[in-house]
């Protein structure tokens, strides 16, 4: 069993895992003969020996060759690493279609079509020599991150001009995908490159409505759906989508092959044509960190990030936003300055104000008092020295009222007066 730090072929070190599927698992690796990293791919631990999968790992590195087009995953080298061979691929950084279907589960036209327009013009290339892919499928479509999108694993990829030298198909055994199975390959009958269409059509379906056109509850169940039923309609699933493009998408899921898109070009152009009507720009799709786009209707935040449009337009308006959002944070700082600067003055005049309420509320009770008619009225100073103690006292209070004191308890006061709001009188 592999594990990091491998080295296969004396010249490819293992750095980590970065993929795996049903029949390979795919390492990040060191190339220390080139020192540039690279994508390997070998067959799961349960798979070496195994003949018939090492022959696919085989098929899908002459098939990725006959092709040169930047729309496929390239295969740069083959090996062997304890008699069974592995592919040393370029390093794709990324995410899947089938990982950003999972997330936003419908897409916008714009989006849907920037992807699969690059995917048929890959196929197109690969029809031309002779390569059918036989296994079309969101997993097998890749979104890079510099904008670029590629078809990946041509394992069960058929090379129509070499079929008879290498047979790939196990007696009874069927190719592809069930979901994105064309209903002649769910049949069980020959196929050509009309199959790959077919589940383009399913995967552009599946993007603009979020569902696949066919359910099943088992794998079986999924094949004879596809081998008797016709196809949904996409108004029937997604009433709003344009009439057109719902069109374009049909045929391509039309049961019979004579009324389905010929080839790759004729279905590529026929998007093309539909998004020049309706005025629908083609974006390069990305998944970097910071990508942005213009905004569309019904675009979900996950597209926002993958999309990367050049828009002078739009940059000036993103600048525009960037400085509302500096001028919003200044002022919201030096509000929050000024309050902390604020908050003591604030609080010694409450405790002024406070203070001053309670000399008011003595100075009240005080008038409230009965007034000592024996007492003519007099200058506060000789009073305290000539009136009565009781008169003394009274006038202690008149001349401390404009100093704080202490609010007398509930009870009997110090000076055997009345509890505080009965009254004054001590005979009360």
């Amino acid at each position: 069993m592999l594990t990091r730090g491998d080295r296969l072929g004396a010249r490819f070190r293992l750095i980590d895992k970065v993929g795996e599927g049903g029949m390979g698992v795919v390492w990040l690796a060191r190339d220390e003969r080139l020192d540039c990293d690279v994508a390997l791919k070998v067959l799961h631990a349960a798979l070496l020996g195994d003949e018939h999968s090492a022959a696919r790992l085989r098929n899908e590195a002459r098939a990725a060759a006959k092709i040169a087009h930047p729309g496929i995953c390239r295969v740069l080298d083959v090996g062997e690493h304890e008699d069974t061979p592995f592919l040393v691929m370029e390093l794709l950084r990324g995410q899947s279609l089938a990982a950003l279907i999972e997330h936003d589960k419908r897409l916008s036209p714009e989006v849907a079509l920037s992807v699969v327009e690059p995917v048929l013009e890959a196929l197109a290339a690969a029809h031309a020599e002779g390569v059918l892919h036989r296994d079309m499928k969101p997993e097998n479509v890749f979104l890079c991150e510099d904008g670029s999108v590629k078809v990946l694993d041509f394992g069960v990829a058929k090379i129509l001009d070499d079929g008879a030298r290498e047979r790939l198909t196990r007696t009874g055994a069927l190719i592809g995908t069930p979901a994105y199975m064309a209903p002649e390959q769910a049949r069980g009958l020959p196929s050509d490159e009309r199959a790959d269409l077919w589940s383009v059509g399913v995967m552009l379906y599946e993007m603009l409505v979020g569902a696949l056109p066919f359910t099943a509850p088992n794998y079986q169940g999924m094949l004879v759906a596809i081998a008797t039923s016709a196809a949904p309609s996409v108004r029937a699933r997604c009433s709003s989508l344009d009439a057109g493009l719902a069109a374009i998408v049909d045929r391509a899921l039309h049961a019979s092959l004579a009324e389905r898109w010929p080839d790759a070009r004729s279905f590529s152009s026929a998007l093309a044509e539909w998004r020049a009507a309706n005025g629908v720009a083609r974006a390069s799709v990305s998944t970097s960190p910071g990508a942005s786009s213009r905004r569309t209707p019904r675009r979900s935040p996950r597209e926002q990030a993958i999309l990367t449009m050049t828009d002078p337009d739009r940059q000036r308006r993103r600048r525009g936003r960037l400085a509302l959002v500096v001028a919003a944070v200044t002022i919201v700082t030096v509000a929050l300055s000024a309050r902390r600067l604020f908050t003591p003055a604030v609080a010694a005049s409450a405790a002024a104000v406070s203070v001053g309420d309670a000399g008011f509320a003595r100075d009240a009770r005080a008038s409230s008092e009965p007034p000592d008619v024996a007492s003519p009225p007099v200058v506060v100073a000789d009073r305290a020295q000539d009136a009565s103690p009781r008169d003394a006292s009274a006038a202690s209070d008149v001349v401390a009222s404009d100093a704080p004191r202490p609010r007398p308890r509930r009870g009997r006061r110090a000076d055997g007066g009345a509890s505080a709001g009965i009254g004054r009188d001590p005979d009360f």
